[in-house]
């Protein structure tokens, strides 16, 4: 009876050990699970991961996607994840007005919705707010490449919060905006010499010389295959 109480009580305490908690997720880790890997070339932007929810903080410096900006290089904080064939992806972007009115260049601030390539150009959607040829509120669609391809459309109605979409088929890339992700507005399409596999994903840009901070949400991405 001693001899079957001790191994009793010998699986018993096996099975606490095997049963410990696990340690909970770093900001790191579960950025990566929700929206992929964070890339801040300077190192001076800032994440919180709140559930779905991201905020980026960029300084009162010039931090924009590309070399669009004279003098500014590609310094744009981003969070990016691998994908493979044809996808859907959509997020829905807070970028908040100036608090006074630009001055400059084109100053503006922007959250965007980008997808690049392993080789090739990059194709992004972005909500902006400042000045974007000569417009205080417009979502800029941009492809990159030897011959950069500039689509804007001004909102009439300024908004803080809305849609961002991009579908890929092929070779054919489509960008589009909506203000409630139902009834959506696209530009044409844009032919891109991709891969199969591309990165996908958020950024972020300031340059009103003011620090900022741009929110996403109800992030995602829909694979759609080959």
């Amino acid at each position: 009876m001693l001899r079957r109480s001790l191994v009793t009580l010998i699986a018993c305490t096996t099975s606490l050990v095997v049963a410990a908690p696990v340690p909970p997720e770093d900001n790191g880790t579960r950025l990566a699970r929700a929206y992929g890997a964070w890339v801040s070339p300077q190192r001076d932007c800032e994440f919180t991961l709140k559930n779905s929810e991201l905020r980026i903080r960029l300084p009162a410096v010039d931090r924009v996607l590309g070399s669009g900006r004279e003098g500014v290089s590609d310094e744009a904080p981003r969070v990016l994840r691998e994908v493979e064939g044809n996808f859907v992806a959509v997020v829905r972007v807070s970028v908040p007005a100036p608090e006074r009115e630009p001055e400059g260049s084109g100053p503006y601030r922007s959250g965007g919705l980008m997808a690049v390539g392993t080789e090739g150009p990059f194709v992004v959607v972005r909500r902006c707010v400042g000045s974007v040829n000569g417009n205080r509120n417009a979502v800029w669609s941009r492809v990159s490449g030897s011959e950069s391809v500039d689509r804007i459309q001004r909102l009439r109605m300024p908004d803080d919060a809305g849609f961002l979409r991009l579908s890929r088929a092929g070779q054919n890339v489509v960008a589009g905006w909506s203000r409630d992700g139902k009834a959506w507005k696209d530009f044409g399409p844009a032919e891109v010499p991709w891969g199969t596999k591309v990165r996908i994903g958020v950024v972020a840009e300031n340059c009103l010389g003011t620090a900022s901070e741009i929110t996403f949400s109800e992030y995602r991405v829909s694979l759609l295959g080959k």
